[in-house]
């Protein structure tokens, strides 16, 4: 199942020449390490718990491919991909996606951020995942009662700006899972650090996720690992276009992400010679990639959203027609203090989910001056 992953303390994350660049080294230095203690290997699928805490839980995330760990907005339903995207433009917002699942299966997710000053910027975020209820039986046959199925993430993390342009942001999550009378818990923690250029046009991010494991098991077995991976992801937006691209590098740790079906790799044709081709080099690649595409005219009041995810389009379309599987497209409309986004991805021919979010800034309005109350009621018929 694995093996607990080996922790390193990083230090000197002090602002200044000597100190950051140090902590740079020691960061870079932490991120190979654990590639070359992990365990290689194909499939991630089913290799590790509460994988499920991997979806994404805000509207604008699923838009662009389900998977965002550069964008430096504000917006706090980022900062459960990535305890780095944090700052200071989130301060006192809050954000509530709900997500429709196949078969009835729901999730949510709540988050806040908070800033303390320039430099240091709270936040938590709850998500949760419904399965829905289930009929249970015994061997005989006999019904022994409905039961619920679901699983809870919660995450408190805590970013700090390092040398005006970079910010290093930790993370630590808590899972919870319940079936029936059977549960369990785990403990991860997430790092990562982002760049952001001197225009803020151009964002890049390096990041390593669930670093833990399954403290309490579902029955008493082995141990599960949590789901550990590396992320590095890119996010640029146009000084006179109001267009942003993304990109998202994910599963550094495992090179080949390609899964081989049993059924298919032992397909033969009529003479009996093997019909499976396995996936091609280019294939492996672009499993690790998702991208994305953000258009913000007026001023980003409305915003549409497209996203394409190389490994749900082949592991997810049928054999007999790929249809739009993989893509992801939404919708957002910024009115004052509110900020409504749907979004809706193509996971299988069998349907497709709808996200929706609303983001509210908490903030305190400054009270407008004498003079502009008095103009604006002279203009007043």
């Amino acid at each position: 199942m694995g093996r607990p992953h080996r922790f390193c303390k990083v230090i000197n994350f002090v602002p200044g020449k000597q100190g950051v660049g140090l902590s740079f080294v020691n960061f870079f230095f932490i991120i190979f390490l654990w590639v070359w203690l992990l365990p290689a290997g194909a499939q991630i699928g089913g290799s590790a718990v509460f994988m499920e805490n991997l979806l994404p839980g805000s509207a604008r995330v699923e838009a662009l491919g389900g998977r965002v760990n550069s964008l430096f907005e504000k917006d706090p339903g980022l900062v459960w991909h990535n305890p780095a995207l944090n700052n200071a433009g989130q301060h006192r917002m809050a954000s509530l996606g709900l997500t429709s699942y196949f078969a009835g299966i729901t999730a949510g997710q709540l988050a806040y951020s908070h800033s303390l000053d320039s430099a240091w910027h709270l936040h938590g975020a709850l998500r949760f995942l419904n399965y829905g209820k289930f009929e249970g039986y015994d061997e005989f046959g006999n019904f022994t009662g409905a039961f619920g199925v679901a699983t809870y993430g919660l995450n408190l993390s805590v970013a700090h700006t390092l040398a005006r342009r970079f910010q290093m942001g930790l993370g630590l999550k808590m899972y919870y899972g319940q079936a029936a009378a059977l549960t369990s818990l785990a403990m991860g923690l997430d790092m990562g650090i982002l760049y952001v250029s001197a225009d803020r046009l151009f964002t890049t991010t390096l990041q390593a996720c669930d670093i833990g494991l399954q403290l309490k098991t579902f029955d008493r077995a082995q141990r599960e690992p949590l789901p550990f991976r590396i992320n590095a992801g890119a996010s640029v937006r146009f000084p006179r276009v109001p267009l942003r691209l993304h990109t998202m590098i994910h599963n550094l740790q495992k090179p080949d992400l390609s899964y081989t079906d049993p059924l298919l790799a032992s397909e033969t044709d009529i003479s009996g010679q093997l019909v499976y081709r396995p996936p091609s080099l280019g294939n492996k690649i672009l499993r690790h990639f998702v991208f994305g595409a953000e258009l913000m005219p007026f001023k980003g009041v409305v915003q549409a959203r497209l996203g394409y995810n190389f490994q749900r389009r082949f592991e997810m379309k049928a054999r007999s027609r790929g249809a739009l599987v993989g893509l992801t497209w939404g919708l957002g409309l910024r009115i004052q203090r509110f900020e409504l986004q749907y979004a809706r991805g193509a996971y299988h021919l069998a349907g497709s989910p709808n996200t929706f979010t609303l983001n509210i800034d908490l903030k305190k309005r400054p009270p407008r001056s004498r003079e502009k109350r008095k103009a604006s009621e002279q203009a007043r018929p």
